[in-house]
């Protein structure tokens, strides 16, 4: 199977899961959050990995060199989007403007870290 198709199928539900857990986390342990923001900062960072993956996905077939590239431009695009979407936030006065940032970050750094994983992961396993 291609290693694109394997990194997307495990990566989409560790994705979800992530999201979710963050949602159920935030109603339950900062119920003065909100329920609202908490499902804003999920689907932001869902459209962004989201995105990511479907960039990444043709890399897979290429050499090594221009995986590295296609990771390191999907990394780049990521984060600037994410500098762009909290620049957002900011300029449309978000309820809660500090505590919905960081809570976008942090669910920001932790889906960056499982995806350079499993990326570091699929780009140096041989095909089957």
């Amino acid at each position: 199977m291609n290693k694109g198709i394997v990194y997307f199928k495990l990566f989409l539900p560790i994705t979800l899961i992530v999201i979710v857990a963050y949602i159920l986390l935030a109603k339950y342990i900062s119920p003065d959050f909100g329920l609202k923001p908490a499902i804003l900062v999920g689907m932001i960072n869902l459209i962004l990995y989201g995105v990511g993956s479907i960039l990444i996905f043709p890399a897979f077939s290429k050499p090594p060199d221009q995986f590295v590239s296609r990771f390191m431009i999907l990394t780049t695009i990521q984060l600037l989007l994410t500098l762009f979407m909290m620049a957002f936030l900011v300029y449309k006065k978000v309820y809660i403007l500090k505590t919905t940032l960081l809570h976008f970050l942090c669910v920001f750094v932790i889906l960056l870290i499982v995806q350079s994983a499993l990326l570091i992961r699929f780009s140096n396993r041989k095909e089957k």
